[in-house]
């Protein structure tokens, strides 16, 4: 009983340290990267080397966080182009409304076609007496046809609101990213949360951090480079 109590406090003190990079994998062998701390103050990453030993290094957080905030930092919007940006966003927008009304005004339609479909095939039910099978295969197949109709219909409503939401998100992270990250209220889940949103495939490999750039930070990053956020005026305009 004092083993299981002793065991049971273990786990709880280790619980209670947050690290920020979980999950992450070594870049040479592929194997868990651990984390532990030293002096109840600084953090350290390592290889577990279950695969074999290659000298893996016992690298200090801070290091990590420090090439974090530098790719943060890369995908900043300035905020004098903001205003542009989301306006070139809602121009996009508008645009892609037309395209929406016509597939909802086309779905509506075969969705108005089918009905009277059915509607036709109950009138001419008595010729189907010798089949009643295949009667109810062609019912059942309008009725997923419909189905289908009613989901995309759905999926059209969602996307037009989802667009602005999202944009409108994805700028606000991208301007306040740096920001949120080093400010001393962000907690260990927020910090995380924002890694995990704009990086993907992230690994350990020495003492350097490797990642993919999500889309759009991919994106945006890029024209942080050559600063070059708004698209060019001619009419086929590019991002």
């Amino acid at each position: 009983q004092e083993v299981k109590k002793q065991r049971g406090r273990s786990r709880t003190q280790f619980n209670k340290r947050e690290f920020i990079f979980k999950s992450l994998k070594c870049g040479d062998c592929g194997y868990s990267i651990t984390s532990d701390r030293k002096k109840d103050k600084y953090n350290y990453l390592k290889c577990t080397e279950y695969g074999g030993n290659h000298n893996a290094p016992r690298v200090n957080e801070d290091k990590l966080l420090a090439q974090v905030k530098e790719v943060f930092g890369g995908i900043q919007v300035p905020e004098y182009v903001l205003p542009d940006v989301v306006a070139d966003l809602e121009r996009d927008h508008e645009g892609e409304q037309e395209h929406y009304k016509r597939n909802v005004a086309r779905l509506r339609r075969e969705y108005d076609e089918i009905d009277q479909e059915v509607k036709d095939l109950f009138k001419d039910r008595k010729k189907f007496k010798l089949r009643p099978d295949l009667f109810d295969e062609m019912v059942t197949d309008y009725s997923k046809r419909q189905e289908d109709i009613m989901m995309q219909l759905e999926d059209h409503g969602k996307a037009d609101k989802l667009f602005v939401i999202t944009a409108s998100y994805i700028l606000d992270i991208a301007s306040r990213a740096n920001e949120l990250f080093e400010a001393e209220s962000s907690k260990v889940e927020q910090k995380r949360y924002l890694i995990n949103f704009v990086l993907s495939n992230l690994q350990m490999k020495g003492d350097k951090l490797t990642f993919d750039l999500k889309e759009p930070f991919d994106a945006l990053a890029a024209m942080s480079k050559t600063q070059n956020w708004l698209r060019g005026p001619d009419s086929n305009r590019q991002p």
